[in-house]
């Protein structure tokens, strides 16, 4: 589900197929709501939703953040590990301004996706900072 985003019910063949896309469509809206740290889990998950994604975003690590130059780096917390969030923010941290340019760069390109409610502000920076420094001494 989070591989691809929001996908369109048209991908739907009969009613059930639908119901599913709906489904996978308002997990996605749900975690928009949890706020930064949401909306980051859906950016790095679109990110890495493609092979043109993630090369592009590589490209521009390596152009803005030398001492980070692996885009794989830019990993989701896993609901198995418990630290995942926190290591997921961290790293996202070193790449804020590659993933700030990146997903800018990829809405002037297309205004449509469905990335374009998941932007993080300033102060969702400070926020998404403020959960990793609280979470540190736990990992």
């Amino acid at each position: 589900m989070f591989l691809y985003g929001k996908k369109p019910l048209r991908l739907g063949g009969n009613a059930e197929e639908k119901d599913v896309i709906t489904a996978e469509n308002n997990a996605i809206d749900e975690l928009r709501k949890v706020g930064p740290l949401g909306k980051l889990r859906n950016l790095i998950t679109w990110i890495r939703g493609s092979p043109q994604r993630l090369e592009g975003f590589a490209h521009t690590v390596e152009l803005l953040c030398k001492e980070v130059t692996n885009a794989r780096k830019l990993t989701i917390g896993s609901p198995t590990q418990w630290n995942g969030d926190f290591l997921s923010i961290e790293r996202a941290l070193l790449m804020c301004q590659a993933i700030d340019i990146y997903i800018s760069e990829s809405l002037t390109q297309d205004p449509r996706l469905s990335i374009y409610r998941d932007q993080l502000t300033a102060e969702d920076w400070i926020h998404l900072t403020n959960i990793a420094h609280f979470l540190e001494p736990f990992t």
